[in-house]
């Protein structure tokens, strides 16, 4: 989806209020770094990296973690800017920003705030995103201040994830733009469907590569072991002194947690082949276009 925004919009510069460990973050800069031919865009996100009430305290390395990642990739064209929304209002023109994605503190006040704060640094053909739309629980009102905007501006609202709500802002914004966001509301399981169907794909990819690693590290540990006793983990677990035991039972938890794991992945991709078919959905919804 962030793919496909940067690419109707073509925006000039994109922002981000709240990043955090810069997963959405990056995908932005990704898009932007495989249209770099075709496209003039610089990128800002905006956190202290400090937590908040809601979130909780941020690791104190995760900004750091982000940077090692980020700099090498993006820094021609992106910056992190670790400082409050409202100081860092004053480093953008007015009508500067084509895209912004708000995802800071939840509360109905403060993600009001925000929106109303930085709508003067919307460009005329700007778009903003609203994360967690979908999401209602105690200080979590982001779904009250969408509900309002929606009767104002043209929208749409894609429910996975915790909901990623789509405002076209301002008035030139491009009419393909327009119809996809005209298409994901009249046509959701084409639209959506497609979308939320990726998103799943990505996240099966990363579960396996998590589920690898594992096993990897067990299998290295066991063989670490054997070396080093002359015997299994399962052996020396009648074996081996106590401490020994405790250890070789950790690595039998292992084993039979990744087990776990490659059983759920195996179900996951079974159900997300019967569920999201992306071949027909994508013709559908380029169809719709």
């Amino acid at each position: 989806l962030a793919f496909l925004l940067i690419d109707l919009l073509r925006p000039r510069h994109v922002v981000e209020l709240g990043t955090q460990r810069g997963d959405s973050y990056c995908a932005f800069c990704q898009a932007i770094d495989a249209l770099a031919g075709e496209l003039e865009c610089t990128a800002t996100a905006i956190d202290t990296w400090a937590g908040d009430p809601q979130s909780g305290p941020t690791d104190p390395a995760a900004l750091a973690a982000l940077r090692a990642h980020h700099d090498p990739l993006y820094g021609r064209f992106s910056t992190l800017l670790p400082l409050p929304f409202d100081d860092a209002l004053q480093r953008f023109p007015d009508r500067s920003i084509d895209l912004l994605h708000i995802d800071g503190r939840h509360d109905y006040a403060s993600v009001r705030h925000d929106f109303y704060a930085w709508r003067p640094k919307l460009s005329d053909s700007a778009v903003v995103l609203f994360h967690d739309t979908h999401l209602q629980r105690p200080g979590f009102d982001v779904h009250r201040l969408w509900d309002e905007l929606c009767a104002c501006y043209p929208h749409a609202a894609f429910g996975h994830s915790a909901g990623l709500g789509i405002l076209a802002v301002g008035e030139r914004t491009p009419p393909v733009l327009l119809r996809f966001l005209a298409a994901a509301r009249g046509q959701p399981e084409a639209v959506q469907g497609l979308f939320a169907g990726l998103g799943q794909r990505l996240e099966l990819l990363r579960e396996q590569r998590l589920v690898r690693g594992a096993i990897d590290e067990q299998t290295a540990a066991a063989g670490a072991w054997r070396l080093a006793t002359g015997q299994t983990p399962r052996a020396a677990s009648t074996t081996a002194p106590a401490a020994a035991r405790a250890i070789a039972d950790d690595l039998a938890a292992a084993a039979r947690d990744a087990a776990n794991i490659r059983m759920s992945l195996r179900r996951t991709r079974e159900k997300l082949a019967r569920a999201h078919p992306v071949r027909r959905l994508v013709r559908r919804f380029l169809s719709l276009l």
